[in-house]
């Protein structure tokens, strides 16, 4: 039967202040692939890419990063036909910096509200981001917009803070995070293979990306517990890698900046101490979970070889922009690498019967 569209849930619900941006306009952008009836390769056409920062939280400063790349556009019906869309109006503003962020007013009731939202099927959720450079395979997972929707609203005294996501997939480790010197730190890595769909009609596929996640100390509106600790119990008691479920948690982001020391110069010796400068500031984040539940009939919604099948159709894409990055690299013209992204729709989520049998579905 295959995995269903319905049970690929990928979901994030995001909300704040505008703390930051950098989008940046090109008007003389050239299309890397070519669309039957709309545009052919290399046609130029008016490009957006930058990111947006939601603060989510004004205690801890928390933000989350969405990741923009979308082009000009216009209203195709309906009165407006012709005219550029809402949200190409707030990427031109965007661009020429005519909105005012947290990071310059320092005042939440003085700045624009933000949410990303989107429709059945397409939510603002986690993107499998993978490509070559120098030979060498890159992967993360990705907060973009996609087909997702950015609203800017008018500054409010007590702004809706909301981070929250809900992925499902099936737990393929659990383990001890370790510092550089392989000594714990008292948290716990938790990876899940998440299914996604990618294509259209015949041309479409299932493949399946690695997510890893944060489990420690969290708080809810009944105290404090370690999310680490929980499910390193369970995963001893009763089983938690091979099954399926849904992840909830937040994302956690911060920045660091990159220092380096000036060469002294002259003739004479310096004494004391250095001028320290920071020449750059580096962006990071991390998934944090803060609770689980087991999907279909105690764990079991993802059949093993569904899964199998999934990871697999990923590793053949993978090869794919291997052999298209090394004829690249030998003077072969081909297309940009586009990068996967994580289908979505939302489906009920059933829990997990106490006592039962639970069958491993991977």
């Amino acid at each position: 039967m295959g995995i269903q569209d319905k049970d690929m849930k990928n979901k994030i619900e995001l909300s704040g202040v505008l703390m930051a941006y950098s989008i940046k306009k090109d008007d003389k952008a050239k299309r890397m692939f070519s669309r039957e009836g709309h545009f052919e390769v290399g046609d130029t056409y008016t490009r957006y890419s930058g990111f947006v920062d939601v603060l989510t939280n004004l205690e801890t400063g928390n933000y989350v990063r969405v990741n923009i790349d979308t082009e000009y556009k216009t209203y195709q019906s309906g009165a407006s036909k012709g005219q550029a869309t809402a949200m190409t109006d707030l990427m031109e503003d965007l661009s020429a910096k005519k909105v005012d962020s947290y990071n310059k007013t320092k005042d939440v009731s003085a700045t624009p509200t933000i949410s990303i939202w989107g429709r059945e099927p397409y939510h603002f959720q986690f993107t499998d981001n993978f490509y070559f450079k120098d030979g060498n395979l890159v992967e993360s997972i990705q907060t973009n917009l996609g087909f997702a929707n950015l609203t800017l609203g008018d500054p409010v005294k007590e702004p809706q803070f909301k981070n929250i996501f809900a992925v499902h997939g099936v737990v393929s480790d659990i383990r001890d995070e370790m510092d550089k010197d392989d000594n714990p730190t008292g948290r716990t890595i938790v990876e899940a293979y998440v299914p996604y769909s990618t294509g259209r009609d015949d041309s479409k596929k299932v493949l399946a990306f690695k997510i890893p996640l944060i489990a420690t100390d969290c708080v809810d509106e009944e105290g404090e517990y370690n999310m680490g600790d929980i499910i390193q119990e369970e995963e001893q008691d009763a089983g938690v890698i091979g099954y399926s479920v849904v992840l909830v948690g937040s994302i956690r982001s911060w920045q660091e900046g990159a220092s380096q020391t000036p060469k002294r110069e002259g003739g004479r010796r310096g004494r004391g101490k250095a001028f320290v400068e920071t020449t750059q500031t580096r962006h990071f984040s991390e998934l944090m979970l803060e609770g689980y539940d087991f999907l279909g009939e105690d764990g079991d919604l993802f059949d093993e070889e569904d899964i199998e099948d999934a990871i697999k159709a990923r590793q053949i894409q993978v090869e794919n922009k291997r052999k298209k990055a090394e004829e690249k690299a030998s003077g072969a013209s081909i297309e940009k690498p586009r990068m996967g992204r994580g289908g979505a729709s939302s489906s009920s989520e059933g829990g997990r019967a106490s006592g039962s049998t639970r069958r491993r579905s991977w």
